[in-house]
C-alpha cells in the first residue's frame, strides 16, 4: 500500500492534475444529477469558488512559468528553483492545485465533492512532505540550505 502510495505521490502532477480534477468535476456533476445535499449560500458560494478557480489557474501559470521541471516527475527534476515565488513558499503549485481543488468542489455547490477536495488537498500536503524527502535524497546540501532559507511549504507562518 505505502509503494502505491508513493507511486501516486510522485507521479507526474500534471496526470494527477487532469485525474483529480476530472473526478471531482464528475463527482459535483452526479452529485447535481442525483440531487445530492448541496452547500449553503448558493448563488454566493459558487462564485466564490468560481474565482478561485481563476485565481488558482493565473496563480498555477504564473509561478510554474518559472520553474520549467514543476510539471516532471520527481526523478527528472535535475534542480532547486528558489526565485520568484519559491522564495517565498517551497510549493507554491500545489498551493494554486489545493485552491483549484476548493474552488471546483464550491463552484458544483456538492457537499461530497467539497470532501473528495479536501481528500485531494491532504494528497497534496502528503506530496509535498513525501517531495521534500526525496528532494533530501537528490540535493542533500543544497536542499537542506534551501529549507533554511524558505521555512514555509504552503502558507508563510502556518504551514
Amino acid at each position: 500500500m505505502k509503494q502505491l502510495l508513493d507511486a501516486y505521490l510522485l507521479a507526474k502532477p500534471s496526470m494527477r492534475g487532469y485525474l483529480e480534477w476530472g473526478i471531482l468535476c464528475a463527482s459535483g456533476a452526479a452529485g447535481l444529477i442525483f440531487g445530492a445535499l448541496r452547500l449553503p449560500l448558493s448563488p454566493y458560494l459558487n462564485i466564490a469558488g468560481g474565482l478561485l478557480i481563476l485565481g488558482g489557474f493565473v496563480f498555477h501559470v504564473r509561478v510554474g512559468s518559472g520553474h520549467k521541471e514543476a510539471h516532471k516527475r520527481s526523478e527528472e527534476i535535475t534542480r532547486i528553483v528558489d526565485r520568484g515565488m519559491y522564495a517565498r513558499i517551497r510549493h507554491p503549485l500545489y498551493l494554486s492545485v489545493i485552491v483549484i481543488d476548493l474552488g471546483i468542489a464550491l463552484t458544483f455547490g456538492v457537499v461530497w465533492t467539497l470532501a473528495v477536495a479536501g481528500l485531494f488537498s491532504v494528497l497534496a500536503l502528503l506530496t509535498c512532505i513525501r517531495e521534500e524527502q526525496f528532494l533530501m535524497e537528490r540535493f542533500p546540501g543544497q536542499y537542506s540550505e534551501y529549507r533554511a532559507r524558505v521555512r514555509w511549504r504552503l502558507i508563510p507562518g502556518l504551514f
